[in-house]
């Protein structure tokens, strides 16, 4: 997944109100990635967005208003990715369709983690979006590879009897072999190698 940044490389004369607050939150993505949530003030913020203060509250009534807008925005983009990924490899094997999955969800937090030991502020506990629709990111995630295993079961390419558990279990511990993987293997060409690995020999074991 792309890292979300500005494009502009200048201040416009004039920007509307959805430019200015998507101005402010590529700000504070840098600022909170470089700085960290503590040592970012709504001043720096103001000042790297250039704006002024001032306006900056008119969007957001605090750092901490701003930070949950901002991790809202990374969770709904890495939805998008989610769902893009499963509509670009619909008619892929189950393992393509799955590394395809795990790499849109990932693959932009392990590019996050491993640029900046702030990371772990923006896609930790406040990463809830669509609160009521769509639940918490990782549940949704949790559904999307349950339905991919369960399609694949229906079709004959995996039997959860083969492994003796469920295929939401079967699904919970390709997840968990992977966030292992996230946490040790630093190089992203590497990471997204090790998914590709795990998922392969997760499904091989699946096989009837």
């Amino acid at each position: 997944m792309e890292t979300i940044q500005s494009t502009t490389s200048s201040k416009p004369a004039a920007r509307t109100g959805g430019d200015k607050r998507e101005l402010i939150l590529d700000a504070a993505l840098e600022l909170f990635r470089v700085r960290g949530f503590r040592r970012t003030s709504m001043e720096d913020i103001a000042e790297a967005a250039e704006i002024a203060k001032g306006t900056l509250y008119l969007y957001f009534r605090s750092k901490e208003e701003l930070f949950a807008a901002l991790s809202q925005r990374l969770g709904e983009r890495i939805l998008e990715a989610m769902d893009q990924a499963k509509i670009a490899t619909a008619s892929a094997d189950l393992e393509e369709r799955l590394v395809a999955l795990f790499n849109a969800k990932l693959g932009f937090a392990h590019h996050l983690l491993n640029s900046s030991p702030h990371a772990i502020e923006l896609i930790g506990s406040n990463q809830r979006i669509c609160e009521g629709r769509l639940g918490t990111l990782d549940e949704r995630f949790r559904d999307d590879v349950a339905e991919l295993l369960t399609e694949a079961s229906g079709q004959g390419q995996i039997s959860a009897k083969a492994a003796g558990q469920s295929l939401v279990t079967a699904g919970d511990v390709i997840s968990t072999a992977v966030h292992g993987a996230m946490s040790k293997v630093a190089d992203e060409s590497e990471f997204y190698k090790s998914i590709r690995e795990i998922i392969h020999l997760m499904v091989r074991g699946l096989r009837p």
